[in-house]
């Protein structure tokens, strides 16, 4: 596991110092949470979101019902819950891999005017210089094409843990990889929580992966 991780949010034009610590803690919070619960160990924090926290024990709960082998346990201290009070707009954002379901989910929603949200070192790593430039300019036309906005974000969360590692020691209980798993769904649509709580958006979309069936 990496001692440091990061998250850029690439072309917004607000300063991300607006946004409290209890809210930008979530998107590292989403990724090491899992990793608490399968090792039993306890992560202390200083600040957290009132509605986040109180989502966690529904979130674990919907874990183990789906990995019922599995032992969820593990424990958060939070030194400050916080109640962010804030009045959102009914506003979306969705993210967008300009792969077969997100396309799907932003054209069934298009009369909402979503905005095509992308992770640069989600599904391509981020020295692949020449994929994530060639995704951004599709992205970009895309967007300019149905008049919607975009925001291009930078994370090193695939890195942050040793995936490999996790999978080999848990497969058996998961029946599944780590990345697959457990981390992929609530780690990359926590990305969208800071940006969603400087521009006052209460919607966020994730398009549908594929099913074993």
């Amino acid at each position: 596991m990496q001692k440091t991780s990061f998250v850029e949010y690439l072309n917004i034009d607000r300063n991300l110092n607006e946004v409290p610590e209890g809210i930008l803690i979530i998107p590292i919070l989403c990724n090491v949470l899992p990793v608490s619960w399968m090792f039993d160990t306890t992560i202390i924090i200083d600040e957290l979101d009132k509605t986040f926290y109180e989502s966690i024990n529904r979130i674990k709960n919907k874990y183990s019902d789906l990995y019922p082998k599995c032992d969820f346990k593990g424990k958060l201290i939070v030194k400050n819950i916080i109640d962010y009070e804030i009045n959102y707009n009914e506003k979306y954002l969705s993210f967008f891999s300009l792969g077969v379901d997100s396309t799907s989910t932003i054209i069934n929603n298009i009369d909402k005017n979503p905005i095509l949200v992308n992770i640069r070192g989600s599904d391509i790593p981020l020295e692949e210089e020449v994929g994530l430039n060639y995704i951004g300019r599709k992205l970009t036309d895309f967007s300019e094409e149905f008049g919607l906005k975009r925001l291009f974000i930078k994370s090193d969360f695939r890195r942050l843990l040793n995936t490999q590692n996790l999978s080999n020691k848990f497969q058996e209980q998961l029946d599944d990889n780590w990345w697959h798993g457990l981390q992929h769904g609530m780690s990359i649509i926590s990305h969208a929580i800071p940006y969603a709580y400087l521009y006052k958006i209460n919607n966020v979309l994730i398009p549908s992966t594929y099913s074993y069936s």
